[in-house]
Protein backbone atom coordinates (compact mmCIF):
# COMPACT_ATOMS: atom_id res chain seq x y z
CA UNK A 1 0.00 0.00 0.00
CA UNK A 2 1.45 3.42 -0.80
CA UNK A 3 0.63 6.61 1.38
CA UNK A 4 -2.12 8.98 -0.09
CA UNK A 5 -0.87 12.76 -1.55
CA UNK A 6 -1.98 15.59 0.99
CA UNK A 7 -4.59 15.97 -1.23
CA UNK A 8 -6.18 13.10 -1.15
CA UNK A 9 -5.89 12.41 2.89
CA UNK A 10 -7.38 15.81 3.07
CA UNK A 11 -10.44 15.03 0.96
CA UNK A 12 -11.03 11.81 2.58
CA UNK A 13 -12.55 13.43 5.63
CA UNK A 14 -10.50 11.72 8.01
CA UNK A 15 -8.90 13.66 11.06
CA UNK A 16 -6.16 11.30 11.59
CA UNK A 17 -4.37 9.02 9.22
CA UNK A 18 -1.27 7.23 10.70
CA UNK A 19 0.81 5.00 8.84
CA UNK A 20 3.62 2.17 9.51
CA UNK A 21 6.02 1.52 7.12
CA UNK A 22 3.62 2.66 4.22
CA UNK A 23 0.71 0.26 6.19
CA UNK A 24 -2.31 2.20 7.29
CA UNK A 25 -2.08 1.78 11.02
CA UNK A 26 -4.87 3.79 12.76
CA UNK A 27 -7.24 6.40 11.60
CA UNK A 28 -10.23 8.16 12.95
CA UNK A 29 -12.85 10.81 12.03
CA UNK A 30 -13.11 12.36 15.40
CA UNK A 31 -11.74 15.87 16.51
CA UNK A 32 -9.44 18.32 18.33
CA UNK A 33 -6.64 15.47 20.35
CA UNK A 34 -8.79 12.60 21.14
CA UNK A 35 -7.70 10.42 17.67
CA UNK A 36 -3.78 11.22 18.46
CA UNK A 37 -4.45 10.74 22.01
CA UNK A 38 -6.04 7.52 21.68
CA UNK A 39 -3.14 6.08 18.74
CA UNK A 40 -0.17 7.51 21.02
CA UNK A 41 -1.72 5.55 24.19
CA UNK A 42 -2.54 2.48 21.84
CA UNK A 43 1.08 2.48 20.74
CA UNK A 44 2.48 2.70 23.99
CA UNK A 45 0.72 -0.52 25.13
CA UNK A 46 1.62 -2.06 22.57
CA UNK A 47 4.19 -5.37 22.63
CA UNK A 48 6.67 -6.17 20.16
CA UNK A 49 8.83 -3.53 18.06
CA UNK A 50 8.21 -0.64 17.72
CA UNK A 51 7.14 0.23 13.39
CA UNK A 52 10.84 2.26 11.90
CA UNK A 53 8.79 4.45 9.47
CA UNK A 54 6.12 6.51 11.23
CA UNK A 55 4.25 9.06 8.80
CA UNK A 56 1.52 11.23 10.52
CA UNK A 57 -1.43 12.87 8.58
CA UNK A 58 -3.39 15.04 11.08
CA UNK A 59 -6.50 17.44 9.60
CA UNK A 60 -5.07 20.85 11.77
CA UNK A 61 -1.83 20.75 13.60
CA UNK A 62 -1.11 23.35 16.28
CA UNK A 63 1.33 23.35 19.18
CA UNK A 64 -0.24 20.93 21.11
CA UNK A 65 -0.80 18.10 18.56
CA UNK A 66 3.34 18.80 17.53
CA UNK A 67 4.08 17.92 20.94
CA UNK A 68 2.42 15.23 21.20
CA UNK A 69 3.83 13.78 17.57
CA UNK A 70 7.23 14.06 18.51
CA UNK A 71 6.53 11.01 21.35
CA UNK A 72 5.68 8.71 18.27
CA UNK A 73 9.11 9.54 16.58
CA UNK A 74 7.16 10.29 13.40
CA UNK A 75 10.00 10.68 10.45
CA UNK A 76 7.28 12.83 8.37
CA UNK A 77 3.94 14.88 8.88
CA UNK A 78 1.09 16.21 6.75
CA UNK A 79 -1.08 18.48 7.35
CA UNK A 80 -4.10 20.61 5.93
CA UNK A 81 -3.74 23.54 8.37
CA UNK A 82 -0.63 23.47 10.74
CA UNK A 83 0.08 26.37 13.35
CA UNK A 84 3.52 28.46 13.15
CA UNK A 85 3.87 27.02 16.75
CA UNK A 86 3.74 23.55 15.79
CA UNK A 87 6.33 24.38 12.55
CA UNK A 88 8.40 25.50 15.65
CA UNK A 89 8.29 22.09 17.39
CA UNK A 90 8.80 20.01 14.01
CA UNK A 91 11.68 22.12 13.01
CA UNK A 92 13.85 22.58 16.40
CA UNK A 93 13.06 18.02 16.24
CA UNK A 94 14.42 18.34 13.02
CA UNK A 95 10.84 16.16 11.98
CA UNK A 96 9.75 16.87 8.10
CA UNK A 97 6.75 18.09 7.67
CA UNK A 98 4.32 19.81 5.05
CA UNK A 99 1.68 21.64 5.24
CA UNK A 100 -1.66 22.70 2.66
CA UNK A 101 -2.24 26.02 5.02
CA UNK A 102 -0.33 27.30 7.38
CA UNK A 103 -1.81 30.08 9.75
CA UNK A 104 -0.78 32.08 12.51
CA UNK A 105 -2.63 30.08 15.08
CA UNK A 106 -5.42 26.97 14.34
CA UNK A 107 -8.61 29.12 15.20
CA UNK A 108 -7.18 31.58 12.63
CA UNK A 109 -9.30 29.66 10.44
CA UNK A 110 -12.42 31.13 12.20
CA UNK A 111 -11.19 33.88 14.50
CA UNK A 112 -8.13 35.87 14.97
CA UNK A 113 -7.05 33.73 18.97
CA UNK A 114 -5.10 31.26 19.75
CA UNK A 115 -6.93 27.65 20.26
CA UNK A 116 -7.42 26.56 24.13
CA UNK A 117 -5.11 23.47 23.58
CA UNK A 118 -2.43 25.87 21.60
CA UNK A 119 -2.61 27.75 24.96
CA UNK A 120 -2.73 24.98 27.22
CA UNK A 121 0.71 24.04 25.26
CA UNK A 122 2.26 26.90 25.89
CA UNK A 123 5.59 26.07 27.85
CA UNK A 124 4.85 22.30 28.40
CA UNK A 125 6.71 19.54 26.98
CA UNK A 126 5.81 16.49 25.44
CA UNK A 127 5.34 14.30 28.19
CA UNK A 128 3.74 17.27 30.22
CA UNK A 129 1.47 17.41 27.82
CA UNK A 130 0.39 13.88 27.71
CA UNK A 131 0.14 13.37 31.39
CA UNK A 132 -2.44 16.71 31.60
CA UNK A 133 -4.53 15.10 28.65
CA UNK A 134 -4.66 11.84 30.29
CA UNK A 135 -5.98 13.54 33.84
CA UNK A 136 -8.91 15.06 31.30
CA UNK A 137 -9.72 11.88 30.05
Amino acid sequence: MSLPSLDEFIRSGLSLAVYHDGVLAYDSKRQALAPLLAYILKQRAATGPAPKRIVVFDKHIGRAAALLMTLVNPSRIYAGNMSHAAIEVFEERRIMFEADRIVEFLMDVASKDTCRWEKLAAGKTAEGLLAILQGEE
